[in-house]
């Protein structure tokens, strides 16, 4: 994504997600997982990156769980 897209906001702070997550448990790494036929099929719009940051949200405290 472009650093000039109006939505690299959004996208930082998706990404800023995945470095906490990194720094925290150095042995994370994603593998990918089970994808699903709509797992990577998102626009590029304010709702598309809120959905996506509201999965990666629900995926990190999922991983946490089992983790523990």
């Amino acid at each position: 994504m472009s650093k000039r897209d109006p939505l690299r906001p959004y996208m930082d702070v998706i990404d800023n997600m995945l470095t906490q997550m990194f720094r925290e448990d150095p042995s994370f790494k994603p593998q990918g997982g089970r994808l699903g036929e709509n797992d990577m099929d998102y626009d590029t719009d304010e709702k598309s990156m809120a959905t996506l940051r509201r999965h990666l949200r629900g995926a990190r405290e999922e991983y946490y769980r089992y983790k523990r």
